[in-house]
Formats: C-alpha cells, sequence, structure tokens
C-alpha cells in the first residue's frame, strides 16, 4: 500500500506505467512527475476533486485541475509551437485570419 501525503492532496505515483490517465492529456507518458489523487485528502479546498479521484494525473493536468477545478484538454505548452490550424485569428469578423499584423 502506498502512503498518502495529505499535504499535497496526493502522492507521486509509483505504478510501473507512469502514464497520465486524463484522456485528453496530450502526452501522458512523457510528464516530470505524476501523482495519484486521493480526493479525501483535499476535502475542504476550492474545487470538488471527487471527479479525478483515484485517477493518476502528470503535473500539467493536476496544476490545470489544482487551479481551474476542472479537467479537460490542456493547451499547448510555452515551448510548444501552434499548427498552422492553430495559427489564426478566431475572431468572427477578422478579415484576414492567416495573416498577422
Amino acid at each position: 500500500p502506498t502512503a498518502i501525503d495529505m499535504s499535497e492532496g496526493g502522492v507521486k505515483a509509483s505504478h510501473p506505467s507512469k502514464r497520465c490517465t486524463n484522456p485528453a492529456c496530450p502526452d501522458p507518458e512523457h510528464g516530470k512527475s505524476f501523482r495519484l489523487v486521493c480526493a479525501e485528502a483535499k476535502q475542504g479546498s476550492r474545487w470538488d476533486w471527487r471527479p479525478v479521484d483515484g485517477m493518476t494525473l502528470c503535473r500539467r493536468c493536476y496544476g490545470q485541475f489544482e487551479k481551474r477545478g476542472q479537467i479537460g484538454i490542456v493547451g499547448p505548452s510555452r515551448n510548444q509551437a501552434l499548427t498552422d490550424d492553430e495559427r489564426r485569428c478566431t475572431f468572427s469578423g477578422c478579415r484576414s485570419p492567416t495573416e498577422s499584423a
């Protein structure tokens, strides 16, 4: 059995797979660290952690849930280039969505 660090709301996972179980994680196997979430340890915090209870999350997904209280698609990191489809203006009235000003 793995001990749970109550101050952190989970522990670094000692699972052999070390894989983020967030289905929307863009890179589930290459996180720097992983945490096993224990919702009971997070009682009284800002968010309801029950939806992610028992999940192993990478540092990025854990941080997103800790900040926003939701788990979903995690955007690109600061060092990750945007694809051509992402590199465009999203304003509906833009006359030049693929060109920058």
